[in-house]
């Protein structure tokens, strides 16, 4: 798995948050929660709010940026998973989430249900290892230069579900620690697929390249027709 260095949502914006959750509904400001997390998403803010016995509210806002270095050195077109995970990506995501928590035995443990905007954008250039394979036709790198491998999900609406738990749901007041393992639907998102055909190389085989490209950025995009995207977090939270 990759760690990669996480941009924090900038201290200009916490405050605007905490004022839009109380804004929102005036009565949190006697009864709610903030709370800062880590998660696959990134840095996030989180504020909550008890609605009854068994629910919790719960507004989230959260950051995660990678500007990629090197970018990838293989002959295989990369998955989406490989680039969340094992390769050198850009990645940008920006979120605001609305979830509500059910504590079936108004205890800890929590089902989640919920919407989640987001701004996605995964981007892979490939260098690869001497030869490149696309659409399972191999090119030398005396044609091909790199390939570039784009997805975008801009200010697209996705379904969550997931589970949990919170030490502190029970609680009036204090410190609690909590915890998320969920994945959210993505079926608004454009994939992209290109390659740069070197310079020197001959015209025929720059033109086979272009058509192997365009069959392979089709069998990609039918691929991803749903995507599925697993998240986890767990966050520090104050009850006040």
């Amino acid at each position: 798995m990759k760690f990669v260095p996480i941009t924090v949502i900038s201290s200009k914006k916490a405050p605007f948050f905490l004022f839009c959750v109380l804004y929102l509904n005036p009565l949190m400001a006697n009864a709610f929660e903030l709370g800062y997390g880590l998660g696959s998403m990134g840095l996030k803010y989180e504020a909550a709010h008890k609605l009854s016995e068994s629910l919790n509210l719960r507004l989230g806002s959260g950051e995660f940026e990678y500007i990629a270095s090197k970018g990838g050195v293989t002959a295989d077109v990369i998955s989406i998973s490989e680039m969340l995970l094992g390769q050198d990506a850009t990645v940008v995501i920006k979120q605001l989430s609305l979830l509500v928590d059910y504590h079936p035995w108004r205890g800890d443990f929590r089902f989640t249900g919920g919407i989640i905007k987001n701004k996605l954008i995964l981007e892979l250039v490939n260098y690869g290892d001497g030869e490149f394979i696309i659409n399972n036709s191999r090119f030398s790198d005396q044609i091909v230069d790199s390939t570039e491998l784009t997805m975008q999900l801009s200010n697209g609406v996705s379904p969550y579900f997931g589970v949990g738990w919170s030490t502190g749901f029970e609680q009036n007041s204090g410190l609690s620690l909590s915890g998320d393992l969920g994945f959210y639907y993505a079926v608004d998102f454009a994939l992209n697929f290109s390659a740069a055909c070197k310079a020197q190389a001959a015209a025929i085989d720059c033109s086979k390249l272009r058509a192997e490209t365009s069959r392979q950025q089709r069998k990609l995009r039918e691929d991803l027709k749903l995507l599925i995207l697993p998240t986890f977090g767990v966050a520090l939270s104050y009850k006040f």
